[in-house]
């Protein structure tokens, strides 16, 4: 009798890497129909399943993968082998092939050899024999799969990551090593779909070999990769976490919105991303801002919560099993008790420029070296304090290197006043700049939260929707700007600035940019003839611009949102071995 085999594709919408990402759309189609689609063009498959969880988040999943046809099974959230044993069961398959839904260039010639090696009946597992680039593929048969359920169901290896139980137990099974045909690897390849970074990989191999989805042949692609080495550079920041390895957690709560701005989540944000992508973090973030402020976190592939800035409000979120950062930017809201609670909980507490007295509570602070950072009182507290231009967290583009030449016909002058812009600034440095270089080419970033829009104007350039500066700062050869985040991201672009000051506070801040040589400023309040002035004199002096723009870029180079990251995974690692210890 012929054995019944059949693809199972486990897939879910609640990832705390990619919420949602069995949807998202990947050159046109949902992520999870990339495998399910091309696991029907097996020739050994009888048929094709998805399994996925009981949740509610995944109705949407299960609903549209009913719409293509395919088998569904729902099961178990927490215990993906049991949900494996559902569908096995179900299908009534005698060999399972489980795939990863987020496995997007599942070969089927490799499903058909492992396939038919197991219908020979005298093993229970199949894996390519020799280097293979992971493609996302476990063949196993059913007694095989019976057995994890009925003598290891309750290791959490084998509960969550099914036959990822071999790394721990390799003799566990009777495994045939079967031969593949072809150069099967490349070194640093990563082929599945963790963050977006992996989505903006697999978009760019899609572009480059110009075929429809789910359509890129499995070795195509690597042949791809061979001849143009550079794509592996998109995502070769991401870790692949381990099978036994328990998640880090970091929750982010922000201060943002039309009154605050969006400085904090930016750089909280920043940080977020490098603890997601170098060291395999779920991340939450979270804001007792509207939610459009948070949807921004969200586009950028973030789980969000709408959350009070109050202990009672954290404290639910407190899971002992998972080691937790909780990283605190904001200016108001959550004082000193409350995280002294979050301390009290196992949390790793961080700060991030921040002269509250609730600084004193956490275990780690970071700051840049302005007058404000250099007078603060520690006494009395275990914080550890990093103080210097390597801890500004910026965007990871911000650590590659700009260009050397900047467009000098005509020149253009960059004028920012931050995200939401409160107090109408950019009207004036716009006007200003036009009486200052009028024969310099002007470009505008209309912040998202903005409400003063400047005139219209043939000399400027109304930059609105900019997910990402980098590319007008490097056409830039001047910025004019509220001080804030951009300034940091002119500087680490080797751009020298005038930094406008709203109020003493930011004065005494960017007084650090006039001491280290490659920013200016005007006093808080100056008026419209003073900022004239002020333009008049950087743009007529093209020698200290220069100079300027390569003395920020020396003491900025765009790392600190990854060292911040680092720090944090530092100490819940170190705190985690303690409690282990004790």
């Amino acid at each position: 009798m012929t054995k019944r085999a059949v693809a199972i594709v486990q897939a879910r919408m609640g990832s705390g890497r990619l919420p949602g990402k069995s949807l998202r759309p990947l050159a046109g189609l949902p992520l999870a129909g990339h495998a399910l689609f091309r696991l029907r063009q097996c020739k050994q498959l009888d048929d094709v399943a998805l399994a996925t969880t009981d949740r509610a988040e995944d109705d949407a999943l299960a609903d549209w993968a009913r719409a293509q046809g395919f088998v569904t099974v729902r099961g178990s959230a927490d215990d993906v082998l049991s949900r494996y044993l559902d569908a096995a069961r179900a299908t009534q398959a005698d060999i399972i092939v489980r795939v990863t839904g987020d496995a997007p260039l599942v070969d089927p010639a490799l499903v058909d050899l492992l396939v038919e090696r197991l219908r020979v009946g005298d093993v229970e597992f199949a894996a390519i024999e020799g280097r293979c680039s992971d493609c996302g593929i476990d063949p196993i048969t059913r007694d095989g799969l019976e057995r994890l359920g009925r003598e290891v169901g309750t290791h959490p290896v084998a509960r969550e990551h099914v036959t990822g139980y071999l790394h721990v137990d390799p003799g566990f099974l009777l495994i045939a090593q079967v031969r593949a045909t072809g150069d099967r690897f490349v070194e640093g390849a990563r082929l599945s779909v963790d963050v977006p970074a992996d989505l903006a990989f697999f978009e760019a191999v899609y572009a480059q070999l110009g075929v429809r989805a789910p359509e890129a042949d499995f070795l195509a692609v690597l042949a791809l990769l061979r001849r143009d080495p550079s794509l592996l550079a998109i995502n070769a920041a991401v870790r692949q976490r381990a099978a036994s390895e328990t998640p880090l957690r970091l929750i982010a709560h922000v201060e943002a919105g039309a009154t605050a701005g969006l400085g904090h989540l930016q750089r909280a944000l920043a940080v977020a991303t490098a603890a997601r992508d170098r060291h395999a973090m779920d991340v939450v973030i979270a804001s007792d801002g509207d939610d459009a402020t948070l949807r921004r976190a969200r586009d950028a592939g973030f789980r969000t919560m709408q959350l009070a800035a109050r202990w009672d409000a954290l404290a639910p979120l407190v899971d002992t099993t998972k080691p937790t950062a909780l990283l605190v930017d904001r200016r108001t809201g959550l004082d000193e008790a409350d995280l002294d609670r979050a301390a009290a909980s196992g949390w790793i507490v961080g700060v991030m420029d921040d002269a509250h007295a609730r600084r004193r509570a956490a275990r780690r602070a970071w700051y840049p070296p302005v007058a404000g950072a250099r007078g603060l009182d520690w006494r009395g507290s275990t914080c550890v304090v990093r103080v210097g231009w390597d801890w500004i967290p910026l965007r990871s583009g911000f650590a590659s290197s700009p260009p050397h030449e900047r467009p000098q016909s005509p020149p253009r002058l960059l004028v920012a006043a931050g995200g939401s812009d409160p107090q109408r600034l950019l009207p004036r440095l716009v006007a200003a700049a036009r009486l200052a270089a009028p024969t310099w080419q002007v470009d505008a970033i209309v912040g998202p939260l903005a409400t003063a829009i400047p005139a219209a104007d043939p000399g400027v350039t109304l930059q609105r929707d900019v997910a990402d500066p980098i590319a007008l700062l490097d056409q830039a050869s001047l910025v004019v700007t509220a001080y804030g985040v951009f300034a940091f991201e002119a500087a680490a672009r080797g751009v020298a600035s005038l930094l406008v000051p709203l109020d003493t506070e930011q004065a005494s801040s960017a007084a650090a940019f006039v001491e280290a040589g490659f920013a200016r400023a005007v006093p808080p309040r100056a008026d419209d003839a003073s900022l004239v002035a002020a333009i008049t004199a950087l743009v007529a002096d093209a020698d200290w611009r220069q100079q300027a723009g390569a003395r920020a870029r020396d003491a900025i180079d765009g790392g600190g949102a990854a060292r911040i990251a680092d720090d944090l995974a530092a100490a819940l690692h170190a705190a985690s071995s303690a409690q282990v210890a004790a």
